[in-house]
């Protein structure tokens, strides 16, 4: 009974003395899989926020236009009931048809250049993380890094989230001096 307390014990120190040596070090395990958050990674990162900013300031740029046209249609609309004459009222209807036309055209392409940009972020931001994994996994035995959301469970310290992250924004350019 003392034999298998003394080894039961000896096993004890022995694994609490390599999981104190490896936080010590700062090294956490890693599998030949790990697994990355990219919702955080395009929310958190220098150049996720970055492109996210671009995104926005663009939609807001196409909304503006759009409801810009939106108006100037409107206001043709109450022009027509009020012209007096046939030939004019056929003209005001044709020149709304016209303009309903551009809206339309407009809101497609608006929608489609703010999708351009979209990929193009996120094209950016792949581009920029693929260096910096391969930089943070260079002599490491990992085979494969997932995106967190297409993996049902994973343990947690095969996430390397917060790793890319650090060394992401690491390599982040400063701020931009504002324009004078």
């Amino acid at each position: 009974m003392r034999r298998v307390i003394s080894v039961s014990v000896l096993l004890l120190l022995t694994v609490f003395s390599v999981a104190g040596s490896q936080q010590s070090q700062g090294s956490r395990p890693i599998g030949p899989i790990v697994y990355l958050s990219s919702q955080r990674l395009a929310s958190e990162s220098a150049i996720g926020k970055e492109g996210l900013n671009r995104i926005l300031v663009l939609q807001k740029q196409k909304q503006e236009e759009l409801r810009a046209k939106q108006v100037a249609l409107e206001d043709l609309r109450r022009q027509i009931p009020l012209s007096s004459d046939a030939p004019t009222r056929q003209r005001l209807q044709e020149q709304e048809q016209r303009q309903q036309a551009e809206l339309a055209r407009a809101g497609a392409q608006a929608q489609a250049d703010v999708q351009s940009l979209q990929r193009q972020t996120s094209n950016e931001l792949r581009t920029k993380l693929r260096s910096v994994l391969d930089e943070l996994l260079k002599g490491k035995d990992v085979k494969v890094a997932l995106s967190s959301e297409s993996v049902l469970w994973a343990a947690p310290e095969l996430d390397v989230t917060d790793l890319a992250l650090e060394r992401l924004n690491a390599h982040a350019p400063g701020p931009a001096l504002p324009k004078k």
